[in-house]
This record gives C-alpha cells, sequence and structure tokens, in this order.
C-alpha cells in the first residue's frame, strides 16, 4: 500500500515464462483485490547482466487488462517506466 493503492511486483525467471504462469500470478492477485498498480519498463533499450535486451512485458499487462498511465513515470539511473493500473 502506498499513497492508498495497492502496488504490486512479479518477476518470473526467463525459463518460466510465456507458459501462462505470470497470468495465473496475475489472476490470483486481481481475485483479492479491486485495484492494482505497478511499474513496467515500457521499452527494450535496457541490456540484462548477460548482455541481451531486456523484453518489456508491457504488451502481457495489456493483455491482462491493465490501463497504461502514460502520464505517470519513473525516470532514474536504475530504471525508466511507466505506471499501470488495473481496476476491477
Amino acid at each position: 500500500m502506498r499513497d492508498n493503492e495497492n502496488w504490486f511486483a512479479v518477476i518470473l525467471n526467463s525459463e518460466i515464462q510465456g507458459k501462462g504462469n505470470g497470468s495465473v500470478l496475475i489472476n490470483e492477485l486481481k481475485k483479492k483485490n479491486i485495484s492494482l498498480n505497478g511499474w513496467v519498463v515500457d521499452n527494450e533499450n535496457e541490456v540484462k547482466q548477460n548482455e541481451t535486451f531486456y523484453r518489456s512485458p508491457m504488451p502481457f499487462y495489456i493483455k491482462n487488462g491493465f490501463t497504461v498511465c502514460s502520464e505517470i513515470r519513473i525516470e532514474n539511473e536504475k530504471m525508466s517506466g511507466v505506471k499501470i493500473n488495473w481496476t476491477r
């Protein structure tokens, strides 16, 4: 809970992505909350430690009913991202 909003973070190992696991987790969160907020990297310019490019999960969240709040961003030395929101 931050500023009277429910915030969440989900990070899946790349080996289990693309198999429905993230959707299962998100759906469980949706059952227990009326609103969810998170930060999502919205570009594919970030380089991971293994020197591959980070793939933005934005399409996943949009597919799962989240709205992109493009006017609310976080920009710092660690990440560049945008707020996402889901409301029942």
